[in-house]
């Protein structure tokens, strides 16, 4: 049985390990072929080191690694080429004066190695210094591989006149590429597409992968890769969810398959193939569990800074979101277009691709559970789930409750999901009716839900609306009681399960006299023919009280009325 290549992004320390190896060689070779510059953007840990590994020990003429690979038989001229290659992640970018001496660093040691003398210079100049000499010494171009171009912005992300800086020296250092006189093959990785960064302005002639067809799975695993590179391993882990009682006894390797691709899959930059997460796919196999391995707490601090700002919210991520190539792109500062910025950080994924009209639009949505477990609460403003896979059970019971009208068991299920966030509502900053309906809408949307929040009739603004089917819909007001009496003291239980019924009464009255669900009965109404309602309207008081207590009451609304 191989091993897992956990942490591992070099070609050498696999094939020398007897590691696990998703063959990308045929995309490698197509892409040296054609010889353009070429640009990829992938989300973080999702295999972009390893492929410019691989590239590089390609060009370099590293045969013997690729035995039994498929350009191992191809016809490549295994000929060796002069290569520089700059990992931009082992740059140090706690400010600018470290970012510019870890590039002028890492040209020197490129330099160093290469036996040729550049001297002192800024960082941009010793670039261009390094390609000119290693050009003269081999007589020929030199290929040039940028892995993780971005690293020292998105590091930054949250302080904008840092990573401002930064981009500048950027654009200087990246942009002497487009001065090279018979520049060699380029290939350039990153997580995001700046518009300011040189890579996108000044070197214009760079070929973007990241949303072509062809290349769409060029990082990642693919469900063939499940069965044909990891059969003892998924083995192993049905066995080992059988015995936690994550899965049936009865359940077999199909649907396994399907809960890792619920977990993990989904990724897709042209909407038709699908890819998994390296990471997290190589850790569930380690641990045999189902849990968020992947997430970027710098990435997910950002968005939470966002949210608090009132830049962007979880009503921005419309079902469907539309982007298209050049909208895919964003700069820095006040102009950050936030849904972009998620799709690029692996947040959001294509779901279809509508190519009508002469330009492709893109349509994104969440790839898996573990991403929604991520992100979802943080653009509630809430913090991450932190036990996902317990989570999602208490989630879909909520909303398998809802739909039975089980008031007692959704009260039980909402009870648990709050218990593990109980801390937060005596935050002081926190306001309580809007924390609950955060949780509320997060716990929806994580169980698979297309909830509106605090949608708009007449004068009023209900909290939530959700249409489970075409014959069940529901319309909620949330309320929270403290535990404290008025006088500071603690609540005995019946005091304050009476005060959650008086609250019940009074979100209930609301509903009816604000006429929430008076739009959704009337759109209800048309959906027969003969003016037949076509679904039941619900209204719906939901109640917290205290830490963890819950209360809801449904009333059906009178189509009559």
């Amino acid at each position: 049985m191989k091993k897992l290549p956990i942490g591992m992004t070099k070609i050498s320390e696999i094939i020398a390990n007897d590691c696990i190896y998703a063959d990308k060689t045929r995309y490698i070779y197509d892409l040296l072929r054609l010889n353009y510059p070429f640009f990829l953007s992938r989300p973080s840990r999702f295999g972009k080191t390893l492929l410019v590994d691989t590239l590089e020990a390609i060009l370099r003429g590293q045969r013997d690694l690729f035995k039994g690979l498929w350009i191992g038989g191809s016809d490549y001229n295994w000929a060796p080429k002069p290569v520089i290659r700059l990992n931009i992640n082992e740059v140090t970018t706690e400010s600018l004066e470290t970012v510019e001496n870890g590039l002028s660093h890492a040209i020197a040691s490129i330099a160093e190695s290469e036996g040729v003398l550049l001297g002192n210079y800024p960082p941009s100049s010793l670039f261009l210094l390094l390609i000119h000499r290693l050009q003269a010494k081999y007589g020929r171009n030199v290929a040039v591989l940028i892995d993780d171009y971005d690293k020292p912005i998105l590091d930054n992300i949250g302080k904008p006149e840092l990573a401002g800086a930064i981009r500048e020296t950027l654009m200087h250092f990246y942009g002497i590429l487009k001065a090279v006189t018979g520049r060699g093959f380029t290939f350039i990785t990153g997580v995001t597409e700046f518009t300011q960064t040189s890579i996108f302005s000044e070197l214009n002639d760079l070929f973007h992968l990241t949303l072509d067809e062809e290349y769409s799975n060029i990082c990642g695993f693919t469900v063939n890769d499940l069965d044909y590179l990891f059969p003892e391993y998924m083995e192993m882990a049905l066995a080992k969810l059988k015995s936690d009682d994550v899965l049936p006894d009865e359940a077999e390797m199909a649907d396994l398959r399907k809960l890792i691709l619920d977990w993990y899959g989904g990724y897709s930059w042209d909407g038709e193939t699908r890819v998994f997460n390296p990471w997290s796919i190589l850790h569930f196999f380690e641990n045999e569990r189902f849990d968020d391995y992947w997430s970027e707490t710098g990435v997910s601090s950002f968005i939470a800074n966002l949210v608090k700002t009132g830049k962007f919210s979880l009503r921005d991520i419309i079902p469907d979101y539309p982007i298209t190539r050049s909208s895919n792109r964003f700069e820095l500062g006040e102009d950050l277009k936030p849904v972009p910025f998620l799709f690029q950080a692996g947040y959001l994924t294509v779901d279809r691709v509508d190519e009508t009209g002469g330009t492709s639009v893109y349509y994104l949505r969440y790839p898996n559970l573990e991403v929604k477990a991520a992100i979802v609460p943080v653009l509630m403003g809430l913090e991450p789930i932190a036990t996902p896979l317990v989570a999602l059970r208490q989630c879909q019971a909520m909303r398998d409750a809802l739909v039975a009208l089980d008031a007692d068991k959704f009260q039980e299920s909402f009870g648990s999901f709050l218990a593990g966030y109980a801390r937060s509502l005596h935050e002081p900053h926190v306001p309580h009716d809007a924390y609950c309906h955060r949780q509320f809408i997060s716990a929806m949307r994580f169980a698979g839900c297309e909830i509106d929040s605090e949608g708009s009739v007449g004068d009023g603004k209900f909290d939530a609306h959700w249409k489970a089917s075409d014959q069940l819909e529901f319309v909620f007001e949330i309320k929270y009681v403290s535990q404290k009496t008025d006088k500071g003291h603690e609540s005995t239980e019946r005091q304050l399960k009476n005060k959650m019924v008086a609250a019940a009464k009074t979100a209930m009255k609301q509903i009816e006299k604000k006429g929430y669900a008076k739009k959704y009965k009337v759109a209800a109404s048309h959906r027969q023919p003969g003016g037949l309602p076509g679904a039941q309207i619900y209204k719906a008081a939901l109640v917290v009280g205290g830490r963890v207590n819950v209360l809801i009451q449904f009333k059906k609304e009178d189509y009559l009325g």
